[in-house]
């Protein structure tokens, strides 16, 4: 099996930048102006809003036939394509969120070594029982926290 290198290059097809490559493709301009339409009747849900793009097409447009002729298979594939937007933009939110509380949970790790190398020793360790799930001020003196530092790290830390 070979090895084959290839270069790709990417355009801005959006119908708003009126870009040369579509001013030389017809078709192309005339598919770039459907897509518009349809994200700007995107509140109305895909399958209205791609039915009133085709509908709102000028009559002149090459690509209008075929839109007209091949109608649901249009919708279904734009319904396709704006689901598959809109699972990559929860994908993209979940991987936020997953970063989010790995770096809480990193800066939590670096802020107890840091406490620890300053001599916080007693506050650090009511915050690891309260991340452990102590979480009365009795159990916290209990556990050898002074109480002035076990009232105070559950007045910022804890809240029911």
């Amino acid at each position: 099996m070979a090895d084959i290198e290839v270069t790709v290059h990417m355009y801005n097809i959006n119908y708003d930048r009126r870009s040369e490559l579509l001013e030389k493709c017809r078709p192309l301009e005339e598919y770039a102006w459907f897509i518009d339409r349809v994200r700007m009747c995107g509140e109305v849900g895909i399958e209205e809003a791609v039915g009133k793009a085709i509908d709102d097409m000028p009559e002149d447009f090459e690509i209008r036939p075929f839109l007209l002729a091949h109608r649901a298979e249009v919708i279904g594939m734009m319904f396709m394509d704006y689901n598959e937007e809109e699972t990559m933009r929860l994908v993209r939110k979940e991987a936020e969120e997953d970063g989010r509380a790995l770096g809480m949970a990193q800066g939590i790790e670096q802020g107890i070594e840091q406490g620890e190398a300053r001599g916080c020793n007693d506050t650090i360790k009511a915050i690891k029982l309260l991340n452990s799930g102590v979480n009365s001020l009795k159990a916290l003196i209990k556990e050898g926290i002074p109480e002035s530092i076990a009232q105070n790290v559950l007045n910022q830390f804890y809240t029911e």
